[in-house]
């Protein structure tokens, strides 16, 4: 048996600054960073400083500048408070459990978007944790 450190292996942890708009719909759309597919293992959203308005918030993977909600779906900016941490993604519990929402294909993009009010006054950082699938 060899056992080595795979040296091609990047970072794994992206952080994602958020800053909320008055526009509802696109907040943000940000490319694969690894250039690879890559698995997406957790996600948190740390909310610094809720939205004034009622806003929701869709996060997901998929087309450049859509709506994607397969990571959070239609979640609260505004009411959850100031300094507050919130899981995107859960940890895989079976083989089942185990879809594309997951995974984040290299030609494809983590969106953010807005609805039912403007995001506007949120500040956040959202933790995004994947391996490599190369």
């Amino acid at each position: 048996m060899t056992a080595t450190i795979n040296d091609t292996v990047q970072k794994g942890l992206l952080a994602i600054d958020i800053v909320g708009e008055a526009a509802i719909g696109l907040q943000g759309n940000i490319a694969n960073p690894e250039g690879v597919d890559l698995l997406i293992t957790e996600a948190f959203l740390h909310i610094k400083t809720g939205a004034t308005a009622a806003a929701t918030f869709n996060i997901g993977i998929g087309a450049s500048g859509a709506d994607n909600n397969n990571l959070m779906s239609a979640f609260d900016v505004n009411a959850p408070g100031d300094n507050t941490c919130w899981n995107v993604v859960a940890r895989v519990a079976s083989e089942a459990a185990m879809t594309t929402p997951a995974l984040w294909l290299s030609t494809l993009f983590l969106t953010l978007t807005s609805a039912a009010a403007s995001a506007e006054g949120l500040t956040a950082t959202l933790y995004v944790k994947y391996i490599r699938l190369d």
